[in-house]
């Protein structure tokens, strides 16, 4: 009993009352059991319609998710249909903006010559084809780029439709926005025959009238005046390539005295090799000169003034020139296609290492140039004659010689080709001339020189030459000069280097080498003087002068002007054999050696070398060493009187 009173206390102190406690309570041991099962079975009821709810809740999420999805996926398809929309448009509008080519519209003919099947789609496609013929037959070194209407190969007859379609709305948008050039015309019956009007956009049309046989012609006359309006210059190359040089040469000077601008850059370096090649030279150097004035940073422009410099002489001149085209066209300023810029840059690289005398560089860049410059699957003949001419200064005769052999190799294969002889190879034999000079080879000189002689005889006619060859021809009669003195002709010598201009530095320093070659001291002291006052950076003079000082017993002066060509050609191995000879005149051969082993770095296979570089081993007490030099020096090129100082030399040795 003690127990109660705690429980009513705790019952009061939780407050809480439970009405199935409370029912049960009361309630007998069956009803409680029947309640409970109520109670079970109200709940599974509540569970299972809250399944029931919890199922719908997520097929309704599933519903919505799936329309979700679906509402994603049609947005998403119709941005990528609108994309897709505008980027066809994009592409459309910049291929239309981009359109650089050539649509010849359907002629205007009249129903009878439709009737003989001259519709005006075929005069259209006839009128085409000249214009391609004329595109093709065209040869030229200018960029496709620099023009500015440039066809390419994008060609085309335009067919007229009817209705409405994908190719009018393209029309339409190359029309509007693209630079196509287009071509329409008429064809019709006049009192004077048939007649056939062709115009460029809507400019006036040129006219041409003729009977029904000269269609042909009329149709080409037609294409020329088309190829006039839209691309004067592809006309002029064209003109002057099919024998009609008066006409090319009227467009080239009109374009030349045009306003600033591709045409004038490149009608100037066209016309200054057509002017050579009538005479006009100082005209050629204008043109020239006005194609780099007014086109500073174009290789092409200042290749063209070092060509024009050196086919008249001017060394100086044209080793600035080569010289400053030389980082233009490595980064080929001009856009030229790949192949054509890299034989660029091998041109003025062995131009520039030519007049530095290293010949041992610029020979095997011309070879270079030449393999670069295949033109019709053919190997170049003017490089490979370049490279004859620089194998042979640089004292290396076997390789002059296999450099020759390619040369003839080269003409064969072009006769072949073209089935008639090679007339331009006037380059030919000023190679081999200056080559034999080279190689101390006085008689075997006497060939190409009479060669010379014989081409300068023959009549002038219009040369294909980018170069005249004229002025050059006779500037290689100087080489021939000194070559008749070598061998003893002194009077034809000075004959011949007389009549040789005044203003050509190796004119002048063969004027100075036959005075030497005579005893002549002060005249050729004068001589050389006038080649180191036009040509400063040129080494060539120095040298020659310092050899006509060693010849005169004067070492120290020659060695004081070996040391300057030396520093104005540091690859230039002539003055560094002849500082070793003046060495040796002076007692001094331990100190020639270095001289002589420098000389080798640059002319391997000079006997001359060779031969005096034995002889200070000799003197320096080295005879083993010395024969090794006199062996090798027996196997190459020496002249008759070099010979015979071998002979004594290895003697002396025992």
């Amino acid at each position: 009993m003690a127990e109660e009173p705690d429980q009513e206390q705790g019952a009061a102190s939780t407050g809480a009352v439970d009405p199935i406690a409370v029912a049960l309570s009361g309630a007998s041991r069956h009803k409680a059991d029947q309640f409970l099962d109520e109670q079970i079975r109200l709940a599974r009821l509540q569970a299972a319609d809250m399944e029931r709810e919890d199922s719908v809740r997520h097929w309704s999420l599933r519903v919505r998710h799936i329309s979700d999805v679906l509402k994603m996926s049609f947005e998403l398809a119709i941005a990528v249909i609108a994309l897709a929309i505008v980027t066809f448009i994009a592409s459309a509008i910049w291929s239309a903006a981009e359109d650089h080519g050539l649509v010849v519209e359907a002629f205007q003919v009249p129903p009878e010559l439709s009737q003989r099947g001259l519709t005006g789609q075929v005069v259209a496609a006839q009128v085409l084809d000249k214009l391609a013929a004329m595109q093709t037959a065209t040869a030229s070194d200018r960029p496709a780029q620099t023009y500015q209407t440039n066809w390419g190969d994008d060609l085309k007859v335009e067919i007229p439709e009817t209705g409405v379609s994908i190719s009018d709305l393209s029309r339409f948008l190359r029309q509007w926005l693209g630079n196509q050039t287009r071509i329409s015309g008429e064809v019709f019956r006049t009192q004077a025959g048939l007649t056939i009007t062709a115009r460029v956009g809507a400019n006036a049309g040129d006219r041409f009238t003729g009977t029904d046989a000269d269609l042909d012609r009329l149709l080409q006359q037609s294409a020329e005046a088309i190829y006039r309006h839209t691309q004067p210059y592809r006309l002029a190359e064209y003109l002057g390539e099919h024998d009609r040089r008066d006409e090319s040469l009227r467009i080239f000077i009109a374009l030349a005295d045009g306003p600033p601008g591709e045409d004038r850059i490149w009608a100037d370096h066209s016309l200054q090799f057509a002017l050579m090649d009538m005479g006009d030279v100082p005209g050629a150097v204008a043109r020239a000169q006005d194609a780099v004035r007014i086109a500073p940073d174009s290789g092409a422009a200042w290749d063209g003034l070092g060509e024009t410099e050196r086919s008249l002489g001017h060394d100086e001149a044209a080793l600035a020139a080569f010289e400053h085209a030389l980082p233009l066209s490595r980064r080929n300023s001009d856009g030229e296609p790949p192949g054509v810029a890299a034989g660029l840059v091998a041109w003025q690289q062995a131009y520039a290492a030519r007049y530095r005398g290293d010949f041992r560089m610029a020979a095997p860049e011309f070879e270079r140039a030449a393999e670069t410059d295949a033109s019709l699957g053919l190997t170049p003949i003017s490089p490979l004659t370049e490279s004859v001419r620089d194998f042979g200064l640089d004292h290396d005769g076997p390789a002059a010689d296999v450099a020759e052999v390619a040369v003839q190799s080269a003409i064969r294969a072009a006769k072949a080709r073209f089935g008639a002889p090679i007339t331009n190879l006037n380059s030919l034999p000023q190679a081999e001339l200056v080559a034999d000079i080279g190689l101390g080879r006085w008689l075997q000189a006497s060939g190409p020189g009479q060669a010379i002689q014989a081409l300068l005889a023959e009549p002038t006619a219009p040369s294909k030459e980018p170069v005249s060859g004229k002025e050059r021809l006779k500037r290689s009669l100087a080489y021939f000069a000194y070559a008749n003195a070598m061998t003893g002709d002194m009077a034809g010598a000075v004959a011949m280097i007389r009549a040789t201009p005044l203003d050509c530095y190796d004119c002048i320093r063969m004027r100075g080498k036959i005075a030497a070659a005579g005893g002549g001291w002060p005249d050729a002291e004068r001589w050389f003087a006038e080649g180191v006052r036009q040509a400063p950076d040129i080494p060539f003079a120095y040298f020659d002068w310092g050899a006509m000082l060693l010849a005169k017993g004067d070492y120290d002066a020659a060695i004081a002007k070996f040391m300057l060509a030396n520093q104005k050609g540091p690859h230039f191995a002539d003055p560094l054999e002849m500082w070793g000879e003046a060495l040796i005149a002076k007692n001094r051969s331990d100190l020639a050696l270095a001289k002589f082993a420098e000389a080798d770095k640059y002319a391997p296979n000079w006997g001359l070398l060779h031969l005096k570089w034995g002889e200070a081993l000799l003197w320096s007490g080295d005879g083993a060493d010395a024969q090794k030099q006199f062996a090798i020096a027996s196997g190459l090129d020496l002249t008759a009187a070099e010979k015979s100082e071998l002979l004594r030399l290895r003697s002396m040795h025992g």
